[in-house]
């Protein structure tokens, strides 16, 4: 508040038409203000040398070749061009990445139905752990996702990935013992006109 105050008393006067806004008037339109969340799009928060964002369909090559060395496991579907894409046009904030020197280091996807929230790809590079970024990721997206109006959040973390569980735990998630995912592997299908969806 202090130094929006000090910025808008620098600026009186300046020019022949300036608008001179009193302290009342710039304390009640700060605190009027709702900061911007990653529920909205695009939006970018820049710490230090890291940069949080929404994915950009310029990145799905490196977030394929990321994902690839992030340790996932060989039992999960593969990942492809077509499938990034499609979830970037469908949902423009669901993937939230972090950089540094303009390279992705981490990832996690905040999915979102309309009624269930879901948290996928939290990955952080091997060469940047430990400074908080996986922890700064998932902040985001929880935000993002409480913004849109979820009740619960549920993540998929792998068997044995103690690492990763290490991080869900700490940030206050549970394993649901009563629960077993199930699932159906399906295949590329044709549509009515030849071509192949993925």
């Amino acid at each position: 508040m202090s130094t929006a105050l000090d910025r808008v008393r620098q600026r009186r006067d300046t020019g022949p038409d300036d608008y001179r806004l009193t302290d009342e008037v710039v304390r009640a339109q700060l605190e009027g203000f709702d900061a911007p969340t990653f529920a909205e799009h695009p939006l970018t928060i820049v710490d230090g040398d890291l940069v949080l964002r929404h994915a950009r369909p310029a990145d799905v090559g490196e977030l394929l070749e990321f994902w690839s060395g992030s340790a996932e496991n060989a039992s999960r579907p593969q990942d492809s061009e077509v499938a990034v894409e499609r979830l970037l046009a469908r949902d423009p904030a669901a993937v939230i990445v972090a950089d540094v020197d303009d390279r992705i280091v981490g990832t996690v996807i905040a999915g979102w139905d309309g009624w269930r929230a879901h948290l996928y790809r939290l990955a952080v590079g091997r060469d940047v752990r430990g400074r908080g970024i996986a922890r700064q990721l998932l902040r985001h997206a929880e935000e993002r996702l409480l913004d849109l109006g979820a009740t619960r959040l549920d993540a998929m973390v792998l068997d044995g990935n103690e690492a990763g569980a290490a991080v869900w735990r700490a940030a206050g998630y549970a394993p649901q013992g009563e629960w077993s995912r199930w699932v159906k592997p399906v295949g590329p299908r044709q549509t009515p006109g030849g071509a192949t969806v993925e």
